[in-house]
């Protein structure tokens, strides 16, 4: 459970190699063994553009809880310290990682690989188009299926950054990644004046990278109205059942100091606004 847990401390993990994606410091670094053995991403938090210093962490962290919650295929990640620095580590995805905006350029070979924001040609029937030959990230799915279970994932925790670098297929396995990054969710940079209510903190998020729709929650309904009905179904069950003394569980996970009182209150509003708005 993750509230048992405790902080990782890096202190005797080396540092591997630089990870050149994404907008904040990370550092792939390799543990010495016992329970965490392997190798990790270790993201600082973002120093300016937060109410709470270490937002993005705790949203990060809360993130893949509920990700379990819901059964939905998600990289570790765990709360560490590193030179008395806080920070999370998540765990390399392994395998030979071939993000979406590769597999969009190889497909549109005037697809604008390395720009950032949103993206001409990065919509849904393109992302449905190249994700045809891959298999789900769990059995029984396809991987346009697991994506669209991805999206919804993101109406429910608010992830408001799914970009074409935030999401891979396995080459060697075939297959869909486990989803990963999800720091920019759960209303981590909403100023706490803005917090209430969160039916309308809900009701605003969006992801700038699909700004044909007017929220997360329409982005998720419509992917969802791609798939068959029974996988849709399955999706919306989920997201449904995470409980609500399970958000409540998964927010007192995070250490006292790490996340304000009125932060922990309004993560579990916001999902559960998300939630009714995504099953009603």
């Amino acid at each position: 459970m993750l509230s048992s847990l405790p902080i990782v401390d890096l202190a005797e993990w080396r540092s591997d190699e630089e990870e050149p994606l994404g907008a904040r410091d990370k550092e792939w670094m390799a543990a010495p063994g016992g329970p965490w053995e392997g190798t990790w991403l270790f993201k600082s938090p973002r120093t300016t553009g937060l109410p709470e210093l270490g937002a993005d962490l705790w949203a990060e962290f809360i993130a893949f809880g509920i990700a379990q919650e819901a059964g939905v295929p998600a990289a570790e990640v765990r709360l560490a310290i590193r030179h008395g620095h806080r920070g999370v580590i998540s765990r390399r995805i392994e395998g030979d990682l071939a993000h979406g905006n590769e597999l969009l350029a190889a497909r549109n070979p005037n697809y604008p690989v390395a720009e950032k924001g949103p993206v001409l040609g990065y919509d849904l029937d393109a992302i449905e188009a190249v994700l045809r030959p891959y298999g789900g990230s769990e059995s029984g799915l396809s991987a346009f299926e697991s994506f669209a279970g991805y999206l919804t994932f993101d109406a429910l925790i608010g992830n408001t950054d799914r970009h074409h670098e935030n999401w891979a297929v396995i080459r060697n396995d075939q297959c869909l990644a486990p989803t990963y990054d999800h720091g920019a969710s759960l209303g981590f940079n909403v100023p706490p004046r803005l917090r209430t209510p969160a039916d309308s903190v809900s009701s605003r998020a969006r992801s700038r990278h699909f700004p044909e729709f007017h929220s997360l929650v329409d982005l998720a309904l419509g992917v969802l109205h791609r798939v068959p009905l029974e996988i849709r179904d399955k999706w919306l069950s989920r997201v449904a059942g995470v409980a609500e003394d399970r958000l409540h569980h998964l927010v007192a996970g995070v250490p006292s100091g790490w996340m304000s009182d009125s932060a922990r209150n309004f993560v579990v509003e916001l999902v559960l606004a998300n939630q009714r708005r995504l099953t009603l």
